[in-house]
């Protein structure tokens, strides 16, 4: 699992003959967790306690929004 300030990524690396049942575990994740209001409420205050720090680190910041720029632009030339 990946998160970040703006996306939570779930992934399985699986075989070809697992790819239905990997597809039905990320689904039941997705649509059937188990967590309850606490701890949901404490994943939150630790993505935003990150999302503080990394808006604190100029550097990062940097390096991220020129990230975000060359992707952005390698997108508009393939359109």
């Amino acid at each position: 699992m990946d998160v970040n300030r703006e996306t939570t990524v779930f992934s399985l690396t699986v075989q070809p003959k697992d790819v239905a049942a990997a597809v039905e575990l990320l689904s039941d994740i997705v649509r059937n967790p188990l967590l309850n209001k606490n701890q949901i409420e404490a994943e939150r205050d630790e993505v935003l306690r990150n999302a503080s720090e990394n808006h604190k680190d100029q550097m990062n910041a940097t390096l991220e929004a020129a990230h975000y720029t060359v992707i952005f632009s390698q997108f508009l030339k393939k359109n």
